[in-house]
């Protein structure tokens, strides 16, 4: 994953944390290692569904392609909206998340 792609999730990570299912995304997330998400669905058990998003989150941060596949996850999953604010940031569209 690139800075300025990193620099995107970072700041919205409360969102995302608070929004997406972890256990739920996995299936399309290739750039996980198998040890990835196993990792996810073991703190998804033992901790609930924000753990497993912030979990899911960072080693999403670490793989090559991460942040397409997280695009692409968040839609498959039913997040959209997500997706709408990744690239209203993206593009320099989102100054304030005040509304969100």
């Amino acid at each position: 994953m690139q800075r300025e792609e990193r620099e995107i999730i970072v700041d919205l990570l409360q969102y995302l944390t608070d929004d997406i299912i972890a256990g739920d995304m996995l299936p399309h997330l290739n750039c996980l290692t198998q040890d990835d998400k196993e990792y996810v669905l073991c703190e998804e058990k033992n901790y609930g569904y924000r753990k497993a998003a912030v979990v899911l989150i960072d080693r999403i941060q670490r793989r090559q392609y991460g942040f397409q596949q997280l695009i692409s996850a968040l839609i498959q999953t039913g997040c959209k909206h997500l997706v709408k604010l990744i690239l209203m940031r993206q593009n320099g569209l989102l100054q304030s998340l005040e509304g969100y």
